[in-house]
């Protein structure tokens, strides 16, 4: 069962979504609502829905679990590989969009299907995300800081490129739910179809290559105690072959490898230089890590002004192709496709 304590939005988002999304076998399907009678008026209301209960898991915890006792077949990442695309381009193919892919929220049927879960549409922390839709959240954190976590200079400055770039950010998520939204991840409400489906592609690329290289994090996180299993971090290779490597590259073009690695990491209970030997001072790990988030940011900002001159340009020559701003990624149907060539 799944169901909330605190603000229904996000549910009820995701259950009317799934209800008008058709049946798809590598899609998750609610099987009965969950109701109770209010203590006043005596009205029904929904607190949540019933689910199939996927025993095995999630590829979060499968891909590194078999891996490391060497129960990993091929067969079974490419059926992973292709039910996860073939998901998304059903979502797609009826006019929707998906937010939220990482591996945890792929889990395994009782025949050993991929099945995508989690429609509530709030987004995807940034070791998934496409780098178009992370310079935005990234913008948002910023200007809807809580007063003297940020200087009030600051944070006008910021929820002024907000309105420019999102316009109508203040008001999503806000209020009583009155049915069907766009969902309520910031960096998605900004783009259009062909734009969002560039950005899940970025996903899935991310997604193929914990699939394909065995691990459940395409890279460390300072939040989560472990990750990175083997020392192998997104986009570096370890056991996949040059048409694997080369199909990922094309997924997630528009990456930004020559920046700077984000410099700190968790390491047991302490954040601690990436690269150091765990003995500095917090004051140098503090520094680092605001080193790092300042070139984001402007790396953030300086992305949102070119893609604005390039949604202007493609305005005045009547062309479409939020595919061409990132350097031709691949559409969802040729990845299938490609994924389907390999295995025949």
């Amino acid at each position: 069962m799944k169901a909330v304590t605190g603000d229904p939005k996000h549910m009820y988002h995701e259950l009317i979504s799934l209800l008008h999304l058709p049946e798809h076998r590598n899609v998750i399907r609610p099987l009965y609502l969950a109701t109770k009678k209010c203590g006043f008026g005596g009205k029904v209301g929904v607190v949540g829905m019933l689910l199939p209960l996927h025993r095995a898991g999630s590829l979060r915890d499968v891909l590194p679990a078999r891996s490391a006792t060497r129960t990993l077949k091929w067969s079974n990442q490419m059926r992973w590989a292709k039910g996860v695309t073939s998901a998304l381009l059903h979502v797609v193919d009826q006019g929707g969009y998906y937010s939220d892919l990482r591996v945890d929220n792929v889990v395994l049927a009782e025949d050993g299907e991929a099945v995508l879960v989690d429609f509530e549409q709030r987004g995807v922390w940034a070791g998934f995300s496409a780098p178009e839709v992370a310079c935005v959240e990234n913008l948002a954190i910023v200007a809807m800081s809580a007063k003297g976590e940020v200087p009030e200079v600051v944070r006008a400055e910021y929820r002024a490129k907000m309105d420019r770039f999102v316009p109508g950010w203040r008001e999503v998520g806000k209020g009583a739910y009155k049915g069907r939204t766009e969902g309520f991840a910031l960096g998605w409400l900004t783009m259009d179809a062909e734009e969002r489906e560039a950005a899940m592609v970025y996903m899935l690329g991310r997604a193929l290559w914990c699939i394909f290289e065995a691990v459940g994090m395409p890279e460390r996180a300072v939040w989560r105690q472990g990750g990175g299993e083997s020392g192998v971090e997104f986009p570096a290779y370890r056991r996949m072959g040059k048409r694997e490597r080369e199909l990922i590259d094309r997924c997630t073009r528009g990456r930004v490898d020559e920046r700077r690695e984000q410099g700190v990491v968790r390491v047991g209970g302490r954040i601690v230089l990436k690269r150091g030997d765990g003995t500095e001072s917090a004051e140098i790990v503090q520094l680092a890590a605001k080193d790092w988030w300042i070139e984001e940011l402007e790396r953030g900002e300086r992305f949102l002004e070119e893609r604005e001159r390039w949604r202007e340009e493609r305005r005045e020559s009547g062309e479409t192709g939020g595919f061409s701003v990132f350097g031709g990624r691949p559409r969802l149907g040729e990845v299938l496709g490609i994924l389907k060539s390999w295995e025949a």
